[in-house]
C-alpha cells in the first residue's frame, strides 16, 4: 500500500482527566479517517512519533496540552517536526486559561506561534459536541490535506514557476480556495497540457478540469 493510501495519524499527548473523552470524540469523528493515537507524556509522544516515522506513517496533526508531567508541551510540538517536518502543530487551552487564568502560559503560546514552534492553539471541548473545536481542528487538517493528499484540480494552472504572472495566479486561486494544480511548462506534465489545449497559449496558461 502506498503511503499516502494509509490513513494518517493524529496523536494526543495530554495527562489530563479530559483525555479520555477528548481520544473518544475524536475517534468518533475523525476515526474513519485518521489512526487517533494517544500518548501522556512528553517522552512518550516523541518515541511514538519516531516509531510511526519509521514505519513510513504519516502524521497530521499533534495536539498536546501546555503542561506535561515530564516537560512543557509547547516543547514537544517544537520537536514533532524533527520527526515528521509537516505535522500540523496545536496546544490545548483551557477557557478559564483563555479569561486571564494563567497570564504567563497565554503569553508563552503567543511567543510560540510568532516563532512558528507551534501552529495554533485549540481551546479543549467544553461541551460534545463542541462544533468551533472541531472548525478550528479541521482548518489544521484541511491545510494540512492539501498538500499531502491527492485532490480534485479544479483548475490546472501550466506556466514558469516564478513568474510573476504564475505567481499571482496561483495566489488568487488558493485565497479563494479552488483546488488547483501546477505544472511547469517545460516538465512532462505540463508539455502533455499544453498539448491537448492544442493553441500555442501565452503562459500561463488555466485549463479547466473538463
Amino acid at each position: 500500500m502506498k503511503r499516502d493510501e494509509l490513513p494518517a495519524s493524529m496523536l494526543v499527548v495530554d495527562a489530563d482527566e479530559r483525555d479520555p473523552e477528548l481520544v473518544v470524540m475524536l475517534r468518533r469523528r475523525y476515526g474513519g479517517d485518521y489512526d487517533v493515537i494517544a500518548e501522556r507524556s512528553a517522552g512518550a509522544g516523541l518515541r511514538r512519533l519516531a516509531r510511526l516515522r519509521d514505519d513510513g506513517r504519516d502524521v497530521a496533526i499533534a495536539l498536546a496540552a501546555r503542561q506535561l508531567p515530564d516537560g512543557s508541551g509547547i516543547d514537544f510540538l517544537s520537536s514533532a517536526r524533527a520527526f515528521h517536518p509537516e505535522v500540523k502543530r496545536a496546544v490545548l487551552v483551557s477557557w478559564g486559561d483563555a479569561w486571564g487564568g494563567d497570564p504567563a502560559g497565554t503569553a508563552e503560546i503567543m511567543r510560540a506561534t510568532a516563532f512558528g514552534e507551534i501552529d495554533n492553539y485549540l481551546f479543549a471541548p467544553a461541551v460534545d459536541p463542541d462544533e468551533q473545536f472541531h472548525h478550528a481542528l479541521t482548518e489544521l487538517l484541511d491545510d494540512w490535506a492539501r498538500r499531502h493528499r491527492p485532490r480534485f484540480e479544479v483548475i490546472r494552472i501550466v506556466g514558469e514557476r516564478w513568474s510573476e504572472e504564475s505567481q499571482v495566479l496561483c495566489d488568487r486561486l488558493e485565497r479563494s480556495s479552488i483546488p488547483f494544480g501546477f505544472y511547469e511548462s517545460d516538465s512532462p506534465e505540463g508539455r502533455a497540457l499544453l498539448e491537448r489545449a492544442g493553441a500555442p497559449w501565452r503562459l500561463p496558461v488555466a485549463i479547466l478540469h473538463d
